[in-house]
């Protein structure tokens, strides 16, 4: 399936010449938004600036992708190419203008100098930290063989990437029809769709290549967040690897998921609140102008994920009504009298949280006009009863929230299946937990009134740079990170069902509130943590903590990498189809044989919405939608007309995955079927009655809500039996269920 042109596919230029556009035009996109912030003397400053730069335009490109996909071929006509290279030098310059200010800020190091007379001692903090970094960029190395090798998730296959042969194949960008995942806001999918785009394929390896780049940055983003809470140098890295290697955060870099997106922006935000705070030097404009930031990313979140609005965007909404609250510091509050009441901050506040909500209407409102007049709902597929439209009605969508158990926290399931999720959800380590009852501790010896070290002084300038006294703006983080948590889990628990991977941002989140709580320790007074013992059980404890996450964490995502084969592939020992065919063999013969139908034929696809692994024009739906056989099932109709109307409609074969019927009994039945006992039987022994389950019960998964009444079931199921004794392929004997088949109407 792969089209990479390259013997060696890790090798192939063309996929990695497409990823290095897609993240020069997201440079170049995010530097013209931030033209006002400028390059500062100190290298860790500038790297805060350049992932904003970067975060800040892969909110906004998928706009600019998204726009040009409205009219028909201009997406693969624009000079990607041209904008591209010019972010890649854009960035270049930017490079050398911080080679030219940090050389006019730091002329000649003294040959004394406390600095190098530091370097020359041996540091095991400093040990640590380097070794760490080493770790972060061997897991990175190690998830790049993934950019190279087939995708095998289900969503991956179904929408993430599944969307790309779509628009290749009409030329613009819409929603794949009767697959409600396409209609909604898909902002990383379409960043994947840019770089396929460039590459000239949508099965090459740049969509895989831009997938690692979000990987990339997310690492880098955690050790700036963590660095600007003033995390100790020995944990930093640590913290970073433990947050790659985390269970829930471990699977995306196992296939190209979205949800990992979230979690970038959300830090990409935290960056922009810490950046325009500048060690007390940010004028009024400076935060109006992160207020700017935050929002876009926010909005560049839940563009990402609606479930990101519950996560991402609850912490970064919250961030902004706690970064409103603080007034200017020393002198911008007479830049902005006159504008702003400076006396009472009040229209100051006002400003801040407008600002914030306007960055969030600038990237939304694009998606929501999109979904109006793609497929007449701005928030689709939710608010069907307040927009109802043909395909996805109140039905459809009770029908998806009924199948994922939602719930309201005041129903006696709710709290039990919750923290029982969470705790199974977080088999890493309890970070909040730990972060929160060194927070509780910190308070409790403030209150008992022993003064903290100065924390910041010793720390040096990259954290005295951030945000005025590190416990005042630390304090406000961590409520609008716990808030977030809080919020976001809240939300997530509401569906008895949903993924664990909606909660990366909320496991970023903890992150960041550890490196908070462990500045706090480093800030403990002198007569619980002398200089002597923080010398001694400082490094010790890091080291040990460094050791349980190579052998718990760090270990098992190296050996999962090797157990996939994924590094087979993309140094070419494996070829795709031996890699999928070692994974997947009947689902791989069974896609081939649908793909090797002639030219002029138009398969109808029954229980599969996997759209990417065809490489040939097809008609599909998922379980939540309707089908496009409902419209050929009429009134008194039988078996034969039902088949003659699927001609007339221009099909030519039905292809039927009756695995996937099964599991999909099992997992998502239509509520027809709630009050069949002998069902609900079947459906507890699945997998072990998939077999009976298909023979007794297809033809229900095709309808969803919409389930045809007896005296039209019957005729379809007729019609399904005759074309399964006539099919042309099938993977079992005919009696055998289930099976895959095709037939020709």
């Amino acid at each position: 399936m792969h089209e990479i042109d390259a013997a060696i596919p890790i090798l192939a230029w063309r996929a990695w010449a497409a990823a290095l556009v897609v993240y020069g035009c997201a440079y170049l996109a995010g530097s013209l938004v931030c033209m006002r912030i400028t390059t500062r003397a100190t290298t860790a400053a500038n790297v805060d600036l350049f992932l904003i730069r970067f975060t800040v335009g892969l909110a906004l490109l998928p706009l600019a992708v998204l726009g040009a996909g409205q009219v028909d071929g201009l997406l693969f006509r624009l000079p990607w190419a041209i904008s591209g290279i010019a972010g890649v030098v854009w960035f270049g310059f930017h490079l050398f203008d911080l080679r030219r200010a940090r050389a006019e800020h730091n002329p000649v190091d003294a040959p004394d100098s406390p600095a190098l007379s530091r370097k020359s001692s041996f540091d095991l903090s400093r040990v640590l930290g380097v070794a760490g970094w080493a770790a972060v960029a061997i897991t990175l190395l190690v998830v790049l063989g993934r950019a190279f090798s087939p995708p095998i998730n289900y969503d991956v296959l179904e929408y993430h990437l599944g969307v790309i042969p779509h628009f290749f194949e009409i030329g613009t960008i819409e929603p794949i029809p009767h697959v409600f995942y396409s209609a909604q806001p898909i902002a990383t999918e379409l960043l994947y769709t840019l770089g396929s785009v460039v590459e000239g394929t949508p099965w090459g390896g740049a969509h895989g290549l831009v997938h690692w780049g979000l990987i990339v940055i997310a690492a880098l983003a955690m050790g700036r967040c963590l660095t600007a809470v003033g995390c100790p140098a020995a944990t930093r890295s640590w913290l970073v690897v433990l947050f790659l290697t985390h269970p829930i955060v471990r699977k995306m870099t196992l296939d190209r998921m979205t949800d990992l997106t979230g979690a970038v922006f959300m830090m990409g935000g935290l960056l922009a609140w810490f950046g325009m705070r500048g060690g007390g030097e940010a004028s009024g404009r400076d935060r109006l102008r992160s207020a700017l930031l935050i929002g876009l990313l926010a909005g560049g979140a839940i563009s990402a994920k609606w479930t990101n609005a519950g996560t991402a965007g609850a912490i970064l909404g919250l961030l902004a009504i706690v970064a409103s609250v603080g007034r200017p510091r020393t002198g911008s509050e007479t830049e902005v009298r006159g504008r702003f009441d400076g006396r009472s901050g009040a229209g100051f506040h006002a400003a801040f949280l407008g600002l914030a909500a306007a960055g969030v209407a600038v990237v939304m409102i694009p998606w929501c006009a999109y979904l109006w007049r793609g497929v007449g709902n701005p928030f689709a597929p939710f608010a069907a009863g307040l927009f109802p439209t043909e395909a996805w009605g109140a039905g459809h969508l009770a029908f998806l929230m009924e199948t994922h158990g939602a719930t309201s926290p005041f129903r006696a399931e709710y709290w039990p299946n919750l923290f029982g999720r969470l705790n199974s959800f977080s088999i890493g380590p309890p970070v909040a937990t730990v972060a929160v009852v060194i927070l509780l501790a910190d308070s409790l010896l403030r209150r008992r009134g022993l003064p903290p070290r100065d924390a910041a002084a010793e720390a040096g300038p990259d954290f005295a740079r951030h945000s005025g006294p590190p416990a005042a703006a630390n304090t406000r983080l961590v409520f609008a990170l716990a808030g977030g948590i809080a919020i976001g889990c809240l939300t997530w628990g509401r569906l008895l069902h949903a993924a664990d991977r909606f909660l990366v941002p909320i496991v970023a989140a903890q992150f960041i509130m550890l490196g908070v709580a462990l500045a706090r320790v480093g800030a403990w007074p002198a007569a619980l943590w002398s200089r002597h013992v923080r010398a001694v059980l400082g490094p010790a404890a890091a080291a040990a903590f460094a050791l349980w996450i190579m052998i718990q964490y760090w270990a098992p995502l190296m050996l999962s990498f090797g157990g996939y084969g994924f590094w087979d592939v993309a140094l070419g020992r494996e070829t795709e189809g031996e890699f999928n065919h070692r994974l997947q063999p009947s689902n791989t013969e069974f896609f081939g044989v649908v793909n090797a139908l002639p030219d002029e034929a138009r398969p109808l696809v029954i229980a599969e919405a996997r759209r990417f692994v065809f490489t040939r024009p097809v008609v599909l739906s998922s379980v939540f939608d309707r089908s496009p056989v409902f419209e050929a099932i009429a009134e008194g109709a039988t078996s034969a007309s039902i088949r003659a109307a699927l001609k007339q409609l221009g099909y030519t074969h039905l292809v039927v995955n009756e695995h996937e019927i099964a599991r999909l009994l099992s997992f998502h039945p239509p509520p027809v079927l709630a009050k069949d006992k002998g069902f609900a039987n079947l459906r507890g022994d699945y997998p072990d009655s998939g077999s009976e389950l298909v023979r007794r019960y297809s033809g229900y998964v095709e309808f969803g809500p919409e389930q045809l009444d007896k005296s039209r079931r019957a005729p379809y199921a007729e019609m399904l039996g005759a074309l399964r004794a006539e099919a042309i392929y099938i993977s079992a004997p005919p009696a055998g269920y289930p099976a895959f088949w095709i037939a020709r109407l």
